[in-house]
């Protein structure tokens, strides 16, 4: 009866395997009983060659880990080993890649959405077409799609809003609608027209002495236009009248004939002078003002002042400090002003910039280098075989110092701690080289550029060592590659944020602009974003 249940079983196994079904033929064939036959041990040998096939037939098509079962399963028929390890082995290599590629495109769709939320459109489509073609990257593609539409529709209802002549109705709803696709010639093209409304409407109101008017008109700009060098311009000249009628109000006749002095200056520089005949009529009434004054506290009626004020220091001495006031520079200077306000800014700070790149900003003045995969990674974390902390950075006034307890090389030779000069080559690992740069002879901000075989997480190539400030533009002598910029720029610290001024030669520059952090900024032909370098996003594990 035992016989005739085996024989049973082996034509069941004999059946399932020509039938195709290899996974009841493996279930059957596994049996002790079954595998000791001699007809059982060569219905093995048919399995083993059929799940072999069909382990080829999964890997062609990359169902990886299909074909790793069929693999374990031909394994176990204890036949054809060779084939089977060198075929897990080809399976094995190349899942482990697609998984890699497939990381590093997840990742790329994730920087592409960040870009597009922070209103880079076109920044979101470049990181897309690198991404491959999924789900997610056409569904993100649609978004972007929508997005541009949503911004044309509502471009053109502004510029309706504009021939209607409805403009704070304009202002308020371009606010909403910039956001969509700032970078848009389109856009750049309504706020220069929105801005040029209201500085015009501005500049006539001044011109006709309406100080509060004018001041109202560039009010109503809110936050458009802030790089419009226009719009700066008369925001300066507005301030200025401001000022001189604050001063006069509080009887400091002097201090306002100097703000109205500074005004018909900026006028003249911008070819406006003969416009302002108050402001020309103002000076000379208090410089009038002035003289009389000065007579009258001469004269009999200054006993009084003159009993008053003893132990007091003179006008003259007032003038002096006034003067020594305006001497100070810190608020136009790329430096932090001391007793300031202290940052609100992160230690690390991650710089997009649109067709450049990513940068990574530290503003600490000692930087752990370390490996990236780990729950507390260095303030530089690397995708290689490194400690969690193998080495530090460490900024000495000017001078820069890498040391370490473990394995590095400087230019070659083995060192645990070594001065970096510019152009150092540093080793800490295989996959772990940058060279050490000082671009600018001005600026104590150091570079470390990734080799390529470095990787980063969130594909940084270069880490910038934040010292007060960083040159961004073209050429040798910058920190960050910016290839469409007009004129190199000056990213700086001040009162607690970042701010951004072009670089001129002569005199001190007042054109400096806030950066906010999270937010999408055009600046002389520059297009960026700032975020907190977020060290949870990683890239893929060293392998």
């Amino acid at each position: 009866m035992f016989g005739r249940l085996l024989f049973l079983r082996l034509r069941s196994a004999d059946l399932a395997i020509r039938e195709g079904r290899l996974d009841d033929a493996h279930r059957i064939v596994s049996s002790p009983e079954v595998r000791a036959h001699k007809r059982g041990e060569a219905l093995m040998g048919e399995l083993a060659e059929k799940l072999i096939g069909r382990a080829r037939e999964h890997f062609a098509e990359e169902r990886f880990a299909e074909a790793l079962r069929d693999l374990d399963k031909a394994e176990q028929a204890g036949v054809k080993l060779e084939r089977v390890v060198e075929l897990r082995g080809h399976v094995e290599a190349v899942a482990q890649e697609v998984e890699r590629s497939s990381e590093s495109q997840r990742q790329r769709i994730e920087q592409a959405k960040q870009r597009v939320a922070a209103g880079s459109l076109v920044g979101g489509r470049q990181l897309l077409a690198e991404a491959g073609d999924n789900v997610q990257a056409k569904e993100l593609a649609v978004e972007i799609r929508r997005r541009e539409e949503r911004a044309e529709q509502g471009f053109a209802q502004v510029e309706e809003m504009i021939r209607q002549k409805q403009m704070a109705a304009a202002v308020e709803r371009f606010g909403r609608v910039k956001p969509l696709h700032p970078s848009a010639e389109r856009c750049r093209a309504v706020e220069g027209e929105l801005c040029g409304h209201f500085v015009g409407e501005a500049m006539s109101a001044l011109v006709s002495g309406r100080i509060n008017r004018a001041r109202e008109e560039l009010d109503m700009l809110g936050e458009l236009g802030m790089s419009d060098a226009s719009r700066r311009d008369a925001e300066e000249m507005v301030r200025l009248a401001v000022e001189a009628s604050r001063l006069f109000d509080e009887q400091d006749v002097d201090g306002a004939r100097r703000a109205l002095l500074r005004l018909q200056s900026l006028g003249s520089k911008l070819g406006r002078v003969g416009k302002f005949a108050w402001v020309k009529t103002a000076i000379a009434q208090l410089g009038n003002v002035d003289d009389l004054l000065t007579e009258l506290h001469g004269g009999p009626l200054g006993e009084h002042a003159k009993r008053s004020m003893r132990g007091r220091p003179n006008r003259a001495a007032r003038g002096k400090r006034v003067a020594g006031r305006e001497k100070v520079l810190d608020e136009t200077l790329p430096t932090r002003r001391r007793g300031g306000k202290a940052s609100d800014l992160p230690a690390g700070l991650m710089l997009l910039v649109d067709g450049g790149g990513s940068y990574l900003l530290l503003r600490g003045e000692r930087n752990g280098i370390g490996r990236a995969m780990t729950d507390r990674p260095a303030e530089i974390p690397i995708q290689a075989d490194l400690s969690e902390k193998h080495a530090e950075i460490a900024r000495v006034d000017e001078d820069y110092f890498v040391f370490t307890t473990r394995e590095m090389e400087v230019d070659g030779k083995p060192s645990q701690h070594q001065l970096l000069r510019d152009g150092a080559r540093v080793v800490l690992a295989r996959n772990a080289r940058f060279t050490f740069r000082l671009p600018h002879p001005q600026s104590a901000s150091g570079v470390l550029e990734m080799s390529g075989s470095t990787k980063m997480p969130q594909d940084v190539r270069t880490v910038v060592l934040f010292s007060r400030t960083v040159m961004m533009g073209f050429g040798k002598h910058v920190h960050i590659k910016c290839n469409g910029a007009s004129q190199d720029l000056v990213l700086f610290e001040r009162e607690g944020g970042l701010w951004i001024r072009p670089q001129r030669s002569g005199g001190v520059d007042t054109e400096a602009l806030p950066v906010r952090v999270g937010e999408q900024m055009e600046f002389f032909g520059v297009s960026f974003v700032i975020q907190p370098w977020d060290t949870s996003v990683q890239g893929p594990a060293f392998s």
